[in-house]
Order: C-alpha cells, then sequence, then structure tokens
C-alpha cells in the first residue's frame, strides 16, 4: 500500500516536476550539445501533455523512459574519452570463425557477401524496417498505456534499461561495424572517421529522400556496433505481448527476425551483435519484470502479484 501511495503522489505531482525536467533540458541542450528544433517539440510536447489532464499526464509519465533514452543517447559523446580500446577485427574474425560462409571459393562473413550482392526488393524491406524499428517500441508502448498499463510501464523501462546496457558496452568494449572494416580496413581505428548509412544508403537512393544518411549523420558514436540495440527493440516488443496470442507472437517475431536480417543485410552489425542484442533484450525484460513485480510498478487500480505473473493475462478490465 505505501508503494501505492507513493505512486500516486508522484502521478500528482509529475507536472510541477515536469515544469523543471523538460525547460530545464532546453537549458542543458542549449549549453551542451546546442539547442535543435525537435529539443523544443519534443520537450515541449512532454509539459504539455504533463498538464492536459490525467490521460495527458498518464501518457506523458508513461513514456518518460523513451525520453530518457533519447537523452543518454545524444549525451554518451561525453563518454567517448573514458571508452576503452576500440576492437577493428576482432568481431570480425569471430564472426568469420561462426558465422562465416563459403561462397566464390572461399569462406567469407555475410557483411561481405551483402556488400557485392544486393537486390533492390531487398533493399527496400530491409530499409523500411531499419527506418521502423523505433516506431514499434513506441505505438506499442502508447497502445498498452491504453489498455494494459503493466505491459506499457515493462516495456518503457526495460527499453531504457536495454539502451542504458548499451551505452555502457559501447564505452567499454567499443567495436567498429562491418561497414566500418570495409571502408577502413583492420589497422588503427580513426576516430575521425564519420557515420555511414551502409547498406541503407540504396534504400535512400530507390525512394529519392536522405533519410538514413540524415539519420546517421547525427550518430553519436561509430564505434558502437556490440550489441545490436536495432535487434533488440523488437525482442522487447516481442517479450511484451506474450500471452496475448498467436497473432501477436507471430507479428513481433516476425518483424524481429527482419530487423535482425536487415542489421546483417544493411552492413551495419555482425550475426554477433545481433544475437548479443537479443540476449541484452531477455535480460532488460527479465530484471525489469521483477522489478514491477516486487516494487509494484502498476496504478492504483492495477493488479496483483499474482496477475502480474500471468503470462495469459489478456488486455481486460483486470489490467486497465
Amino acid at each position: 500500500m505505501k508503494v501505492v501511495g507513493c505512486l500516486k503522489n508522484s502521478q500528482d505531482r509529475w507536472p510541477w516536476i515536469a515544469l523543471v525536467l523538460f525547460p530545464g533540458h532546453l537549458l542543458f541542450a542549449a549549453v551542451t550539445v546546442g539547442a535543435r528544433p525537435e529539443h523544443l517539440v519534443i520537450d515541449a510536447l512532454f509539459l504539455v501533455l504533463a498538464w492536459s489532464g490525467k490521460w495527458g499526464r498518464k501518457v506523458s509519465l508513461g513514456t518518460l523512459p523513451i525520453w530518457l533514452v533519447a537523452v543518454a543517447y545524444e549525451n554518451q559523446i561525453f563518454l567517448l574519452p573514458f571508452r576503452g580500446s576500440i576492437h577493428i577485427g576482432s568481431l570480425h574474425s569471430l564472426e568469420l570463425l561462426f558465422f562465416g560462409v563459403p561462397f566464390e571459393g572461399h569462406r567469407q562473413i555475410l557483411a561481405d557477401f551483402f556488400l557485392r550482392h544486393t537486390w533492390p526488393s531487398v533493399d527496400l524491406v530491409t530499409g523500411f524496417a531499419y527506418m521502423t524499428y523505433l516506431f514499434e517500441p513506441m505505438l506499442l508502448t502508447l497502445y498498452f498505456l491504453w489498455r494494459a498499463p503493466v505491459r506499457a510501464a515493462r516495456l518503457a523501462w526495460a527499453f531504457l534499461l536495454v539502451n542504458l546496457m548499451g551505452i555502457a558496452t559501447y564505452i567499454l568494449l567499443p567495436a567498429a561495424p562491418p561497414w566500418y572494416v570495409q571502408q577502413y580496413g583492420m589497422g588503427p581505428a580513426i576516430l575521425t572517421a564519420p557515420p555511414s548509412p551502409a547498406g541503407a544508403a540504396a534504400f535512400d537512393a530507390l525512394v529519392g529522400i536522405p533519410y538514413f544518411a540524415s539519420f546517421y549523420a547525427r550518430s553519436a558514436n561509430v564505434f558502437g556496433a556490440l550489441p545490436s540495440l536495432h535487434a533488440a527493440y523488437p525482442v522487447l516488443c516481442l517479450l511484451s505481448v506474450w500471452g496475448l496470442g498467436v497473432s501477436w507472437l507471430v507479428g513481433t517475431s516476425l518483424f524481429a527476425l527482419l530487423v535482425g536480417f536487415s542489421a546483417v543485410y544493411l552492413r551495419h552489425h555482425y550475426v554477433i551483435d545481433v544475437l548479443m542484442g537479443w540476449a541484452y533484450a531477455g535480460v532488460a525484460f527479465a530484471v525489469v519484470w521483477q522489478l514491477v513485480r516486487r516494487f509494484a510498478m502498476v496504478n492504483p487500480e492495477g493488479p496483483s502479484a499474482a496477475a502480474i505473473d500471468d503470462p495469459a493475462m489478456q488486455l481486460t478490465g483486470e489490467e486497465r
């Protein structure tokens, strides 16, 4: 009961907290990375939602972990001076050892195969998957806020945790992606190497919009290949819909596989990175599941701990 009371107090105080948090972040961004229009739009949106009644406050507070991910990702540049030795060829060697494929008389990694063998239809499908991977956890969180607050909390906070785990790994174990090795070789790390859309540039050319060129131009860390967070996000969504029926599981599973394949096809990640991303997603979700259960991170009308543990719990009034 004390936890429920604390949560309710937090919800009641959230508009006032937001009144300090979001303008404060805008000022911080202006002083550090330079405030951009999207900073103003997003911070203003969260602030307006926090003061827009019960539903707006619920959306603003419920999606706060996603906002925190954006802040953490952008500001990881301040951690780069502390990162460990950058691994250039070690992942490539491991990939060749465990996932190399025989082709044209010699063994090669899939990223090298896809450097020379691409197809416009696959470029479109994989580019679309790589473009929408972020929308899946965001839209699913919003949907669950309406229908299933427990699932929304698990997904949103697991999303934050897996990103923090990923960023920590990028600092402690920085590694070059396949496109970097293909472009610069396996010599000493070139710290000034600009980010690249790699195989996703073909999607830009096909649709006539420089989406990936613009997206990766603002990449905070070229040497953040391990793990693949692109691959992790869809797996979080898959775990979040567990128990809601076959159609949910089939849809999210196929999308997770597509994004994992796209990461390799577009030469942004090795298979090892994808598998590590899936593992990180599983760990993050398991940790948050236990925290949600232990500390009752649900709304005051939410289900009991027994209901939270039930994987077959459907989108019913019991969870609203």
